[in-house]
């Protein structure tokens, strides 16, 4: 099939269809791509193989009937997230579907973002503010996606970062944000934008350290990065 370029519309349009329970080849059909670019594509974006909304959403109805109203307005006068949990008996599955179904607004980065998805389950992290997510903004992707976007020979020459308990590397390679995560942090910017690959670079751990936590491009640059990604 034609198209290969994936434009902002029909990244939207897969999404969507992948909230509808439709396959991979549903979507490549009615996108007029392959299998493997919408498989490549949504793989990339979180979406893995075979999943399937419909069947993660059986049994998550429950969670409507919610008074996600008055939730809310507990919530913001003043109830601590733990207090709200307590008192309206909340699951994290259930602050989680709330969240994604703009059911309930969190009044901070550090509050709305104590959850990561781990194994298959929602986890509660014992982590909170800039470490949790600083931990939420790790590069997830593999460099070998993107072989014309990183200068891999300065991996060959350096080799990756090591520390000294765990193979002593010091001058190796790391991968730096760009836009970094206190910046990210500060101004409240979400974590799938800072870990997008268009925000990474690879530089020496000497480098990084003179770095330090500064910001090398602007956010509209990586805005402009991530629309020319694709």
């Amino acid at each position: 099939m034609s198209n290969i370029k994936w434009e902002d519309y029909e990244i939207k349009r897969a999404i969507e269809m992948i909230g509808q329970g439709k396959s991979f080849k549903e979507i490549g059909f009615d996108l007029n791509k392959s299998h493997i670019s919408v498989m490549t594509k949504l793989n990339r974006l979180g979406y893995k193989s075979g999943y399937n909304q419909k069947e993660r959403n059986k049994g998550k109805t429950k969670y409507k009937n919610y008074d996600w109203l008055l939730i809310q307005y507990e919530y913001d006068n003043n109830l601590s997230y733990e207090e709200l949990l307590k008192k309206f008996k909340l699951s994290t599955h259930a602050v989680i579907w709330a969240k994604k179904e703009n059911k309930l607004i969190l009044r901070s980065v550090s509050e709305g973002l104590k959850m990561a998805w781990k194994r298959g389950k929602y986890k509660e992290s014992q982590q909170e503010g800039i470490k949790r997510y600083r931990q939420l903004c790790d590069f997830k992707f593999s460099l070998n996606d993107f072989p014309d976007r990183f200068n891999f020979q300065l991996i060959k020459e350096y080799g990756w970062y090591k520390a000294k308990n765990r193979g002593d590397n010091p001058n190796g390679v790391n991968r730096d944000h760009m836009y970094s995560v206190k910046d990210g942090y500060i101004n409240n910017i979400d974590p799938l934008i800072i870990s997008h690959p268009a925000n990474c670079q690879l530089i020496t751990h000497e480098d990084n350290i003179k770095k330090k936590s500064k910001s090398v491009i602007t956010l509209e640059e990586l805005t402009q990065r991530m629309k020319n990604w694709n």
